[in-house]
């Protein structure tokens, strides 16, 4: 599969955008969390930016998660589940936290954030 390159003029003229990821509040009960994580897609004027697939990963390990695509408003929301099953990775993300990214796309420039986990006992 072949490369297409853009011309930088192309590129220059993508919008930019703001992605935050926010911190996600959960309980560990008996070794097990279900946190949602959410990012939020906006565009310069601080409107949603939907349809754009945000994807999140694990920071301190990298442990790919998934990916999700943002509602009209821009959210998008993630849930762990299953994904984050053995301890490593729940320690990692306890203290590492997760990143959302979002690839760019024709219109829009790439952008990535970081999120924390606030796990209670």
């Amino acid at each position: 599969m072949s490369k297409i390159m853009q011309p930088q003029s192309a590129i220059a003229q993508r919008e930019a955008v703001s992605l935050v990821a926010r911190t996600v509040q959960g309980s560990a009960v008996q070794g097990k969390a279900s946190p949602i994580l959410e990012a939020v897609l906006t565009n310069v004027f601080g409107e949603g930016i939907g349809g754009q697939d945000i994807h999140f990963f694990l920071t301190g390990t990298h442990a790919d998660l998934g990916s999700v695509s943002t509602n009209p408003e821009g959210v998008a929301r993630f849930d762990v589940g299953s994904h984050i099953s053995d301890i490593q990775s729940m320690l990692s993300g306890a203290f590492n936290g997760y990143t959302a990214e979002y690839g760019g796309s024709r219109n829009y420039r790439s952008a990535t954030a970081h999120g924390n986990f606030n796990v209670t006992i």
